[in-house]
């Protein structure tokens, strides 16, 4: 690990030289301005870390080596980063550094009113495609890359691989989780300039094209809406409506679960579909689709279960079934957290987390069985059984209680996942979201530990059948589900 930080920091050495040289603008930069900057990230990264210490699940839970780890020798790396830090753009980023290093999508930093720079692009976007980092769009009005066609393999980057200027550079300030979404997201700023300083600027690349090594000199231009499209159909997650239509002759029903954390006019949707779920029993088959939910409130994923199988049955599942079992977190014990803990208990639970806090204690435990939940919105009561074949569609965007909702589905028997594998449930929850001393950013800490249940926690969920096409082409999508279950 030494000298991975040896190399990094070696590397932002040598960049540092190279802007200096290139940026001329910046060298009248008074240097009372840079200390300004670099004091002022120090500030707010003593902060974060501090705040780590005092408020996080991850500082209280001994057993996670990894997080206490990364918390000191993050936190030295960043501490040498603040001398390249020459404004508040840079030092958003080397809390994204900081950040990142974690692994854990619980954990985050947010720009607040910020300015964001523009992001530039010579013309070409790249996404890494398996072990391959592949043109995905090309500026047809752009006539040096005439040559390039989307799909050609992008094979150097300036005098280094690829691979190794993605492996060096993008991944520790735009991977924020391990995940196979996580590292295709990061792969996109390969050929972005998005501010920031920390990276170097492609100045030339290599494209095999047509079993030929093209030379390119890149030229920057700024990132069109067209390519910018391109570039979000990775880096976010596919919207859309809730809706139930029929399928196959009405054989089959399909149906769009984008959130589990609807807006108000998206709840009255969601609530007739949940009340509906019963009288689809059986049909031959039911595909849930949530391709782009990544998030939401437990007790609405929770409900889909409950309302179609009901209670009864899922009771019969024993501790093959999650909801069987007694659900245990515990609760980040500090000052800090106490306001945002009274947000959502009870009178008798915050005396004891004031008790505790005057105790030095680390945690407060919450136990609670799911069928006493006073939040379900509706529960089948009916016995009959559900003889439709059930499906689940997920894309790599699922996390959170997305997770949670596709780990409780494939407990049940013969209930079938397709289109592409979820992402990654850590063991932390309960972001709580806190303005660093400068204003410049918003944190996000976990203040939860989950305790009971954690079966499949830090894995994802894969699919036995696989989608390869592109998960916005519904109608394609719905043609590949079909021949798969008829």
């Amino acid at each position: 690990m030494k000298l991975v930080k040896f190399i990094f920091l070696f590397n932002l050495f040598i960049m540092a030289i190279n802007n200096v040289a290139i940026a001329k603008d910046d060298l009248k930069k008074e240097t009372s301005d840079y200390n300004k900057y670099q004091k002022r990230c120090r500030t707010d990264l003593d902060f974060l870390y501090v705040t780590f210490r005092q408020n996080s699940a991850g500082f209280a839970n001994s057993q996670d080596v990894k997080f206490l780890n990364w918390l000191e020798e993050g936190y030295q790396n960043s501490k040498d980063l603040i001398n390249y830090i020459n404004d508040k753009n840079d030092c958003y980023y080397l809390m994204k550094y900081y950040i990142n290093g974690f692994h854990d999508n619980s954990i985050g930093v947010v720009r607040d009113k910020l300015e964001l720079p523009k992001e530039l692009y010579p013309g070409l976007l790249s996404a890494k495609i398996g072990n391959k980092y592949l043109i995905i769009y090309r500026n047809h009005n752009i006539s040096y890359l005439e040559d390039i066609e989307v799909g050609d393999e992008l094979i150097s980057v300036d005098d280094i691989t690829a691979y190794e200027y993605y492996r060096q550079y993008l991944l520790p300030f735009y991977a924020k989780a391990k995940t196979e979404i996580a590292k295709k997201i990061a792969s996109i700023y390969m050929l972005v300039v998005d501010g920031n300083n920390f990276i170097p600027i492609p100045k030339k690349i290599t494209v095999k094209h047509k079993g030929k090594d093209k030379h390119i000199t890149l030229k920057y231009t700024e990132l069109t809406n067209t390519a910018l499209q391109s570039a979000n159909k990775i880096r976010k997650p596919l919207l859309g409506n809730f809706h139930v239509h029929e399928l196959a002759d009405n054989k089959g029903i399909w149906i769009r679960i984008p959130t589990f954390a609807p807006s108000l006019k998206q709840q009255k949707i969601f609530q007739k579909i949940l009340t509906s779920l019963y009288s689809y029993r059986n049909k031959d088959f039911i595909v849930f689709d949530i391709r782009g939910n990544k998030e939401g409130s437990s007790f609405w994923q929770r409900t889909v279960l409950r309302n179609l199988w009901g209670d009864q049955y899922l009771k019969s599942l024993g501790d093959k079934h999650d909801y069987n079992k007694s659900w245990i977190r515990k609760i980040r014990v500090s000052k800090g957290n106490l306001p945002e803990f009274k947000k959502h208990h009870g009178r008798n639970e915050i005396k004891e987390y004031v008790k505790l806090i005057s105790k030095q204690a680390l945690f407060f435990e919450k136990q609670w069985s799911v069928y006493d939940e006073d939040k379900n919105l509706f529960t089948n009561q009916h016995q009959d059984k559900v003889t439709a074949r059930v499906y689940v569609l997920t894309d790599n965007f699922c996390t959170s209680n997305c997770w949670m909702f596709v780990r409780e589905m494939l407990q049940i028997p013969k209930v079938k996942q397709l289109g592409s594998p979820t992402g990654i449930q850590g063991f932390y929850s309960k972001k709580r979201s806190i303005s660093s001393p400068s204003k410049d950013f918003i944190f996000q800490i976990s203040v939860q530990l989950r305790v009971q249940p954690v079966s499949n926690i830090g894995n994802e969920f894969i699919p036995k059948e696989i989608f390869e096409g592109d998960f916005n082409n519904e109608s394609a999508l719905q043609e590949w589900v079909l021949d798969l279950i008829d």
